[in-house]
């Protein structure tokens, strides 16, 4: 399951190749949530597999995690459902 994740994953985030512009920021910025989505119904995808094969829900990877650890590795950082929330506050 994880090897599946990890193709998953690989598919969604590719490696940077050049500095983005600033319309390729508003457009990651639409493709993050896609992702997010994408995470999702994967990680619905998994836990339903899980339950026909009978492997323990524990033992299920965590995609979201996943993909956020391969952003990490790229130089991407986390993400944030709700970017500029902060600065609404501060």
């Amino acid at each position: 399951m994880q090897a599946r994740v990890d193709c998953a994953v690989a598919e969604a985030e590719h490696s940077p190749n050049s500095p983005p512009s600033a319309t390729k920021v508003l457009d990651s910025l639409s493709d993050d949530w896609l992702t997010w989505k994408q995470c999702d119904h994967l990680q619905s995808k998994l836990i339903a597999d899980c339950h026909d094969h009978k492997i323990p829900l524990w033992a299920v990877p965590d995609v979201r995690a996943t993909w956020l650890a391969r952003r990490n590795r790229l130089g991407r950082g986390g993400y944030s459902m709700y970017p500029n929330l902060s600065s609404l506050f501060g």
